[in-house]
């Protein structure tokens, strides 16, 4: 984004210490800062949007405020029953997931700039994927734009698995912290082999792959391969998309 051209009253001379200082951050004005930060989310959302429209997409605060939802995201508050906006803010249904949530979400420039939670509802056994995007300003270096508390801070998305393709190995292995055998196994199963194709493919035994499988079950909170099939599908969504 072009800044306008402002008149400023004559600089230093050029032997001063101060000539030739460039603009912080912090001394552009606030309102160009918050300006350039909402365009940024805003692209984020669009670029979200439109590669997975079926996913519900909120822009929220280090708050949880929740700024902009989509059709979808909409649809999951009116349900109520994985997320809800009490007093405008986003939290989860489930406990776990929730406490983990807010975690994320404060603490996102330290947790990464992606990461992933898993929740449950009371009403069937198949999870929800929710995954929080930290927000990128545009500008960069001496120029990037710091967020205020209430400027847009993350894109969240919540997506149903039952929809979704196969996820790959290597995507398996970083959500749900799974070794490379156990996430080769868990891509094998996702599309459709039995445990004795799944063993027979990898050159493994039956049994080490049955050993496999009741670690992948620990690790995904999951207890039969269709709903470990049904958890793993959404990953294969794109996850960072970026505007155009």
């Amino acid at each position: 984004m072009m800044l306008p051209n402002c008149q400023r009253e004559p600089g230093p001379p050029k032997d001063s210490p101060a000539s030739g200082a460039r603009i912080q951050p912090r001394e552009l004005p606030l309102s160009v800062r918050r300006e350039l930060r909402f365009h940024a989310a805003d692209a984020s959302f669009e670029a979200f949007n439109h590669a997975d429209p079926a996913a519900a997409c909120f822009i929220i605060t280090r708050e949880c405020a929740v700024l902009r939802v989509n059709a979808a995201g909409e649809a999951l508050l009116e349900s109520g029953d994985v997320v809800h906006a009490s007093c405008g803010r986003l939290s989860m249904r489930n406990s776990e997931a929730g406490r983990r949530f807010v975690h994320v979400v404060a603490d996102a420039q330290k947790v990464s700039d992606l990461a992933t939670i898993v929740t449950r509802t009371t009403t069937r056994a198949t999870p929800f994927i929710v995954s929080v995007h930290l927000i990128e300003s545009e500008q960069k270096g001496e120029h990037e734009v710091q967020c205020e508390a209430d400027w847009p801070h993350a894109i969240v998305m919540v997506r149903d698995p039952l929809d979704a393709p196969v996820a790959p190995a290597d995507e398996i292995a970083k959500v749900f912290g799974l070794t490379p055998a156990e996430a080769r196994l868990a891509e094998a199963l996702s599309g459709g082999a039995t445990i004795a194709e799944a063993a027979d493919g990898l050159g493994i035994r039956v049994n080490t792959a049955r050993n496999q499988l009741s670690a992948i079950f620990r690790k995904t909170d999951t207890n039969r391969q269709g709903e470990l099939v049904r958890l793993l599908r959404p990953l294969s969504a794109p996850q960072s998309p970026r505007p155009k």
